[in-house]
Formats: C-alpha cells, sequence, structure tokens
C-alpha cells in the first residue's frame, strides 16, 4: 500500500513536469496548476494541513489557520492596505524536529502566461509577506513562516535577489524565508526524495519475501515487533 501512494505520488510528479514543461498543452495556472497543487501539496513536506488556496484573502486565512492551529473561533480583523489580495496556496504545520508550529505561503505562476519570473512577481510574493508580518494573529514569535515563489525560469533582475541559487533564499531571517524557485528545482526535490523512499521500500520488501531457510523464516517472524505482547511472556 505504501509502494502504491509512492508510485501515485511519482506520478503526479510527472504529471506537473509535463504541465509545466510542454508547452503544447497550454495548461493554465488556475486551471490546471492550481487544482493539482492544493490536492497534492505534499509536494512541499508531509508536516501540513490545508489552509486555503485560490481566492482565499487575509481575513479568512487568518481565521482558518487560528482554528487550525489553536483551535480559536472568533474572528481577528486584518489591518492592512493589501488584506485584500489572494493567496495561491497557504498550508500549516508543525515541525518534525521540535513541534514548532510552521507554515508556508506557495506563489504560483503557469509558464504557459508567465515564461519568466519578474520583479513584479517577486513584489507580489514580498507583498504577502508584509501582510504576515505585521499582522498580530499571524505573527506569533513561536511559529516560523516561509514564503514561496514558483515559476519556470526567473529573470535576471529577479534573480539578483536570490542569496544562494542552490536553494533559491532570498530572505532568512530568524523565523521566516522567502524563497525563488523553478518548478525544475521544486520537482526534482520531491522526485528525489520519493525514488529514495521507492527503492528502500522494494530493498525491504524484497528482503522481507526472499527468505527460503525455514529457521531463518521462523526466527524472523517469532521474534519481530509485530509479535502481541501479551503472549511473549505465555508463549516463550
Amino acid at each position: 500500500a505504501t509502494l502504491q501512494l509512492i508510485e501515485d505520488r511519482l506520478q503526479t510528479i510527472q504529471a506537473l513536469r509535463s504541465i509545466n514543461f510542454d508547452h503544447t498543452l497550454k495548461a493554465s495556472e488556475v486551471k490546471h496548476l492550481q487544482k493539482i497543487i492544493e490536492r497534492h501539496y505534499w509536494i512541499f513536506g508531509e508536516e501540513y494541513r490545508f489552509v486555503g488556496a485560490e481566492n482565499i484573502k487575509f481575513q479568512e486565512a487568518l481565521n482558518r489557520y487560528k482554528h487550525i492551529l489553536y483551535g480559536v473561533s472568533e474572528e481577528e480583523y486584518v489591518n492592512h492596505p493589501d488584506k485584500y489580495k489572494e493567496m495561491d496556496l497557504f498550508i500549516t504545520g508543525q515541525e518534525y524536529r521540535n513541534g514548532r508550529p510552521s507554515n508556508l505561503v506557495v506563489e504560483i505562476k503557469s509558464p504557459t502566461n508567465v515564461p519568466k519570473i519578474k520583479m513584479e512577481h517577486f513584489t507580489q510574493i514580498s507583498t504577502y509577506m508584509s501582510v504576515i508580518r505585521n499582522q498580530d494573529g499571524f505573527n506569533d514569535p513561536t511559529t516560523f513562516w516561509t514564503f514561496l515563489l514558483i515559476g519556470l525560469d526567473i529573470d535576471d533582475i529577479a534573480s539578483q535577489h536570490i542569496q544562494n541559487p542552490l536553494t533559491g533564499i532570498c530572505t532568512d531571517k530568524d523565523n521566516y524565508r522567502l524563497y525563488m524557485k523553478t518548478w525544475a528545482q521544486v520537482l526534482n526535490e520531491a522526485e528525489a526524495r520519493f525514488n529514495y523512499l521507492k527503492e528502500k521500500m522494494q530493498n525491504e520488501r524484497d528482503r522481507l519475501v526472499c527468505a527460503d531457510n525455514l529457521d531463518v523464516i521462523m526466527n524472523q517472524t517469532l521474534s519481530n515487533t509485530a509479535v502481541m505482547e501479551d503472549t511473549k511472556r505465555q508463549l516463550s
């Protein structure tokens, strides 16, 4: 079942490759890229939960966010001139290592309409960062924020904001970061992660099913962690 899940995720990554790199398909941002990304946001990590996607404004996003993260139902007013702007994807979760709340805001660009990320697009994701950084309801000092702008390519002017071309990082502060990445970078990172898992799972499956020595089979089966706890003492 886990192998099937991994294979389905790799198939999704290949579908995103086709949509982004096969320009004859003329895929759109909202009808195609957006629909896939909001249903398959595991591409960005396993820890996240969905807050909102296309057409979600900051006021609604804040209320959903507070309810998911803290169980708070009371509405909080967003006071910012850009509060009516809409995010493509907003997801939240907890970092595995220390349980710290971790949030991701993603802005995607379709190659059909935006062959290269320009300064206007970088300004767009920077504006989203500004709204969140200046709103108390979002800006709990114990949380971490990541802002990610993704496109087919990045023009020379916008790319000057990238501090490290390998990671795409543009801003790196104590509790927030901003990245600009190409679709190739994002998909390659996700594919490498799942190809590794698939290989490990297949190797483990092969190891488990290839034993042909009865003593080995019995030893493994009678002493592994799947043995029910209440039988260990009685049947030892």
